[in-house]
């Protein structure tokens, strides 16, 4: 069982998230949702995640913040950012610039995904970063 982390202060965002996951991953997964990312450092401190899907734009802490402090915490654990604010896409641009993004987070690659993502293709990461299955990380990465 693989234990992923919605971070989301919209309900129904993380719904629809959580409801992409069982539909496609069925007994797969056990996933937990909150809405702000103190209360989910709260948590990573208690619990361990697999992977952590957050909108960048969360209460108190922005989801880049966030993260910098997860891996602080766990430099292995997955994570997807999920976002539909055009404002956003400088976060998108940051973490792409690889060796930005490996001074300042370590750990595997982050991947950003826009709003609303086809949930094909967010099953596909779902599934590649679960698997660690770094090809097929690779391959969905040609279709976004």
């Amino acid at each position: 069982m693989f234990k992923i982390l919605i971070i989301d202060d919209c309900r129904e965002d993380a719904e629809l998230t959580e409801k992409v996951l069982f539909k496609n991953l069925k007994d797969r997964v056990d996933v937990t949702k909150v809405c702000a990312g103190e209360e989910a450092l709260d948590l990573l401190k208690k619990e361990d995640f697999n992977l952590i899907i957050t909108d960048y734009c969360i209460p108190k802490l922005s989801g880049l913040e966030l993260i910098k402090r997860v891996r602080l915490l766990n430099q292995d654990i997955e994570v997807i950012f999920l976002s539909d604010d055009e404002g956003d896409r400088n976060v998108e641009r940051y973490i792409l610039d690889t060796k930005k993004a490996k001074e300042s987070i370590p750990g595997p690659p982050i991947i950003f995904l826009g709003k609303p993502a086809s949930p094909i293709i967010f099953t596909e990461y779902v599934n590649a970063l679960l698997c660690n299955d770094r090809n097929l990380k690779s391959q969905t990465a040609a279709l976004n």
